[in-house]
């Protein structure tokens, strides 16, 4: 039945409307009522740099089960769930909308004694976008936290004030990474003190580069880098060895002849054949299948979820106008202008005016 969602224009440009919806439900899917929707870079990135128009965005939500697909189990009609949706692709599995259909594979139950709503809707992109790099695209990747073993290497996080740089320290810590160097603007050094970073420094500052390389014990070398924001490399190639790896949370400007660089691609834990996004220059125009890491993923959420409120501390929160919908327009605009830092914008959908449902 028709609703409203955030529809994307074919300039790219975005607008609450009435969208088509009636959705059907196939094997392997949840229907969901949306609550609430956590604001990512690439809600308006997407359309505005890779092409993602005629759509509906949105990835991470919390939504009631309103109907649950063949073969699906360990979920039930009325339950809350947090999910990571598809994303780029067809407007049904976009969340910014009233209804959306999600992936069961990855949406999970979780405590709401242990985090908010609000809280949860938080967690997915950016988790699976900072362990996608430090997990399965880093070379050789970090031990996972259940392990029982601690690496004990240096790592270099640039922009680790960004959701997925926040995401990335607490990772590296579980990991036993030491030091945990990052880069940051100085109104945020000490919150990420406080997530496990070691050596907190300015990126603006000009000696930045001889900073870093000294943050570096002398018996120790920096190998393991992750530029959780765009930037040229070159800044990061100064200081990590040759040989080195270095994750990227968007894609590569250039090549780089010394270091093995990969960017990270959260959507691996959807684990789908047919995922087409050649703006991001994937090969083939194809994102690559990666079974075996889709499911390191999903095993860090389940493992990330149980320990809410024990050694993970979720994402902070911000909340805007209160008007649902609208409220991701208003963070577009603030995303834009870097006004939002070291925090997650989450807006409610029955706050939108307009809503049959708004309360």
């Amino acid at each position: 039945m028709p609703h409203k969602g955030l529809w994307v224009n074919e300039d790219a440009t975005q607008e609450v409307k009435d969208v088509p919806g009636d959705y059907k439900v196939v094997a392997g899917d949840l229907l969901l009522k949306t609550i609430c929707v956590a604001v990512n870079p690439g809600d308006y990135g997407h359309p505005e740099k890779f092409g993602a128009i005629n759509t509906i965005e949105g990835f991470d939500a919390v939504g009631e089960i309103v109907e649950v697909g063949d073969g699906v189990t360990g979920f039930k009609v009325g339950q809350k769930v947090l999910t990571f949706t598809r994303g780029i692709g067809p407007a049904k599995y976009g969340a910014s909308q009233e209804y959306f259909l999600a992936l069961a594979a990855s949406s999970w139950l979780f405590d709401e004694e242990r985090m908010s709503q609000e809280q949860a809707a938080t967690i997915p992109l950016t988790l699976c976008t900072a362990c996608d790099g430090l997990y399965n695209k880093m070379r050789p990747p970090l031990p996972l936290p259940w392990s029982g073993t601690r690496c004990d290497w240096p790592i270099l996080l640039w922009g680790a004030s960004s959701q997925v740089g926040i995401q990335a320290i607490q990772f590296s810590k579980f990991s036993g990474c030491s030091p945990i160097i990052v880069t940051a603007s100085p109104k945020q050094h000490q919150y990420l003190q406080s997530l496990g970073a070691d050596v907190v420094l300015d990126y603006k500052d000009k000696n930045v580069v001889d900073k870093i390389r000294n943050a570096v014990p002398d018996n120790k070398t920096l190998r393991h880098a992750f530029a959780c924001v765009d930037l040229d490399i070159a800044l990061i190639e100064a200081v990590v060895e040759k040989g080195g790896s270095i994750s990227l949370a968007l894609p590569p400007m250039r090549p780089s002849l010394k270091h093995h660089v990969e960017m990270v691609t959260a959507g691996v834990i959807h684990d789908q054949e047919d995922f087409n996004a050649p703006g991001f220059n994937f090969v083939g125009g194809v994102e690559p299948r990666d079974t075996a890491g889709g499911k390191t993923l999903s095993d860090l959420m389940v493992w990330t979820l149980a320990e809410v409120g024990k050694k993970y501390q979720v994402p902070r929160v911000r909340r805007l106008s209160g008007r649902g919908l609208y409220d991701a327009l208003e963070a577009y605009e603030l995303m834009r202008k870097n006004e939002i830092s070291a925090e997650k914008v989450v807006w409610r959908m029955e706050e939108t005016p307009g809503l049959e449902s708004a309360v």
